[in-house]
């Protein structure tokens, strides 16, 4: 069985049922589709960012690359929408944190990213105002399937500029920064051996930047490391990325120390009473501050601390000269001192060729050989030459340990302009290694100086921190491959194609009989509900798992039992109520009793029961609807009872005294409806007399109360949301239930 880590969802009831609809559509569709060959379908999928609400992937006959859609489902009573409530920069976020997931052991993420089509979609039926199509996918050959699987009906678009272009740039470099301080950071704080300093990508990238622009990095030490000790100017430069690194950097060593509530607030009360004092605010960062656009932001764990001080925060506005001297300052007090150990290879001052020095003749000879055979492609004009060298070359040509990557920083330098490279002319200032290899281009091919050259290899070392052409085309592959489905039918709608293409696959399987559409849908979607509230470890959906056929078969083999049962939870459903523990524990429910739980809530002690029982197979029944069915019918309902005697039965009774009027027979039946079952019954009924109750269900074990039902044993989730959601009408007034509940504005008179 295929398991995959998720979150809790986190929707309203509204995007819950928009989220469980569209997965039961999609499941559907991919079920009955004879041109897909295997499919997965995961919920609320851990740690992959925006893109987390639906994941599904296809592979297509006749199409070699499996497709992955990551879809953001975003359902709005207000249907119009601008772009601008669209944060590309997260979603661009999203897209690298799932780049890096592929060659997981997870279904979803297996093999390389290059070899997977994936799709990242904005999913919503509110009309956004984008005019521009999806041009950049609508040749391909899986497009149209892509549509057809997703989409009711709206339009298909993209977001792509050249602005659009820039700012991503900008996002992904500053992740990356991120990344490089978290990495150095860890260096510093001894949690890697310098032999593995450079074994992540963004280090590789950056290293030689690094021992140019933050680092002084040592000559070889006899235990083979380098020693990295931070740079004067480092500390002074008011260039933006360093500036970033240096706050990044800060905030990653300051993480782990400890630092008692009461010194905390103490830091807190003298930088509120002199915000514009620079060593207050220094002392701050990392350790409690957070600084985003000239806004102050408050993080720790103390909801106390938090609570009184984040307002107070979030009214200052300090500049970005300000927050640079203060990062300035905490840069200097906490790393002056400060050095780490790093490999021989950190920071490019030589190659690294190891071995005798016939060893190292062996391979500068290898190296020359391999531009020479490069260089065949390129012929000099009068135009400057570029030299392209990418990922297709052979691998131990472009490693770091020698290969030419061990040469970005001493033998290639920036060109004129700075995409570019070029062989450099200060060649005396080189170490003996680089030296050497440099000597023996030169003699062996005396225009190479006259060459430009073009590096587009992931994860090659740059020069500086300004994006180049790769960071680029990894930013022009994302808004490529995001799409925006909007216009599509609301939540209402969905239900409505859903059940119109239910009855088209029921009506054409020869093997069924035509089934009521509404009893299917209600029964198949009940279970995607079920498995989209599931544990943190679940189980995709597949081609395997059969949902949708098991759910016709139990509507068909139980049609009246499973059709009161999804009456009454369609109607539970809409409450999306949780309890906490402490409510749901206290209603001690036993197994194989019939117990008769009398509460002044009928539905939320159904909902607290539900909880209880957890995954148990149950049923939930209605006994005023049985009072009123034919006699035939509660016959059959009773035969379908009987024949799943292990589930348990919940009985709603709104009120039994009413049923006291009904017919002798009628009666009768209902008390063999219910007594057929002498175990795993749980009747929730208002406070009926008990002798009333006893002439029902002479066979009760128990009768419990429900006392716990207030607000306050409601899980935290549910209380906020009806905090939010909630009102009070008392006269002439409607005010929310949260201001209400705070005393504002006044309480009604008794």
């Amino acid at each position: 069985m295929a398991l995959y880590k998720k979150r809790e969802g986190k929707s309203g009831i509204r995007g819950q049922l928009y989220e469980t609809k569209l997965i039961s559509l999609l499941y559907l569709r991919a079920f009955h589709d004879d041109t897909i060959e295997e499919f997965q379908i995961g919920a609320n999928v851990d740690d992959v960012g925006q893109f987390d609400d639906i994941c599904f992937k296809v592979k297509v006959k006749e199409h070699e690359k499996p497709v992955v859609m990551f879809i953001q489902v975003k359902h709005r009573d207000d249907k119009k929408q601008s772009p601008q409530n669209y944060n590309l920069s997260a979603y661009f976020k999203s897209y690298l944190k799932i780049r890096e997931k592929f060659h997981d052991k997870d279904l979803l993420f297996r093999g390389r990213f290059e070899d997977t089509e994936c799709l990242y979609v904005i999913y919503t039926n509110a009309s956004i105002g984008l005019t521009t199509s999806s041009e950049a996918l609508a040749g391909s050959d899986f497009f149209a399937k892509i549509k057809n699987l997703i989409g009711t009906g709206g339009t298909v678009s993209q977001i792509y500029n050249q602005e659009h272009v820039k700012s991503l740039c900008e996002v992904y470099i500053k992740e990356q920064i991120r990344h490089l301080a978290d990495h150095i950071a860890q260096c510093i704080n001894g949690e890697i051996q310098f032999e593995m300093v450079l074994m992540p990508d963004v280090v590789r990238c950056y290293h030689v930047v690094l021992a140019q622009r933050v680092v002084d990095v040592s000559d070889i030490q006899p235990e083979g490391y380098r020693v990295a000790t931070f740079r004067k100017d480092f500390f002074d430069t008011n260039e933006e990325y360093i500036t970033i690194f240096k706050y990044e950097l800060i905030k990653d060593l300051r993480k782990k120390i400890k630092i008692n509530p009461h010194g905390l607030e103490q830091l807190l009360v003298e930088f509120v009473d002199e915000p514009t004092d620079i060593v207050k605010l220094s002392k701050l960062i990392g350790i409690a501050l957070t600084y985003d656009n000239g806004q102050l932001g408050l993080e720790i764990a103390n909801k106390q601390i938090q609570s009184k001080y984040k307002p107070i925060l979030k009214q200052m506005l300090i500049s970005q000269s300000t927050m640079k001297e203060a990062v300035d300052l905490a840069a200097r007090e906490i790393l002056s001192n400060v050095n780490f150990k790093v490999p021989a290879a950190f920071g490019n001052k030589d190659l690294t060729l190891r071995g005798s020095d016939a060893k190292v003749r062996q391979r500068i000879d290898y190296l020359v050989m391999r531009f020479k055979n490069l260089l065949e492609n390129y012929k000099l004009t009068s135009m400057d030459p570029i030299v392209t060298v990418d990922d297709s070359q052979e691998e131990g040509f472009l490693r770091l340990n020698g290969g030419i990557a061990g040469a970005i920083g001493n033998i290639f330098v920036f060109d004129d302009d700075p995409q570019f490279m070029k062989i450099t002319d200060n060649w005396r200032q080189l170490e003996p290694v680089a030296k050497k290899l440099y000597l023996k281009l030169i003699k062996e091919i005396p225009n190479v100086i006259e060459y430009k050259f073009y590096f587009k290899v992931n994860g090659f070392p740059k020069l500086s921190f300004d994006y180049n052409n790769h960071d680029k085309s990894l930013v022009e592959d994302f808004l490529n491959r995001l799409l925006f489905f909007h216009n599509q039918d609301n939540v209402d709608n969905l239900e409505q194609i859903l059940k119109e293409e239910i009855g088209y696959y029921q009506f054409n399987q020869s093997n069924y009989f035509q089934a009521k559409t509404d009893a299917i849908f209600l029964k198949y979607h009940d279970e995607v509900q079920k498995w989209w509230m599931g544990l943190k470890k679940a189980r995709y959906l597949t081609g395997d798992g059969k949902i949708f056929q098991q759910s016709i078969s139990e509507v068909i083999r139980d049609p009246l039992m499973n059709a009161m049962h999804e009456y009454c939870m369609d109607k539970i459903k809409k409450y999306n109520y949780k309890f906490n523990d402490d409510a749901v524990s206290s209603l001690k429910l036993e197994d194989d009793l019939t117990t008769i739980v009398t509460t002044d809530n009928i539905t939320l002690t159904v909902i607290k029961v539900l909880h209880n029982l957890n995954t148990k197979e149950h049923v939930v029944l209605d006994f005023s609807y049985i009072a009123n069915l034919p006699t035939i019918d509660r016959y059959t309902l009773r035969k379908e009872l009987i024949a799943n005697y292990d589930k348990i039965v919940i009985l709603i009774c709104n009120d039994v005294q009413e049923c006291e009027d009904v017919k002798k027979q009628e009666k009768k039946d209902i008390i063999e409806i219910v007594t057929v079952r002498n175990k795993n019954t749980i009747i929730v009924t208002n406070r009926a007399p008990v002798e009333i109750l006893k002439n029902y269900f002479p066979n009760a074990d128990t009768i419990l109360h429900d006392k716990k039902l207030c607000l306050f044993d409601l899980s935290e989730g549910t209380q906020t949301r009806i905090l939010a959601t909630g009102t009070v009408k008392i006269p002439g007034v409607e005010i929310k239930l949260e201001h209400f509940l705070k005393g504002w504005p006044k309480p009604c008179p008794q």
